[in-house]
């Protein structure tokens, strides 16, 4: 597995797995934590790009 620093292609997955990852919380508290936001804000994608790292293995992710 190589890291690389994550684009603005790659915001839904974070997304999806940041929501993933607090779930058992957003069901204990009838909301999801404050990492997670109920809507994605306009400035996420370009908060994210370039700053979180992601996991690829080499596999096609479709």
């Amino acid at each position: 597995m190589t890291m690389r620093l994550a684009s603005p292609d790659d915001l839904k997955t974070i997304a999806t797995l940041t929501a993933a990852a607090y779930l058992l919380y957003t069901h204990l508290f009838g909301a999801p934590p404050i990492p997670v936001p109920s809507t994605v804000p306009s400035d996420f994608r370009e908060r994210v790009a370039g700053r979180a790292h992601i996991g690829q293995d080499g596999r096609s992710s479709t």
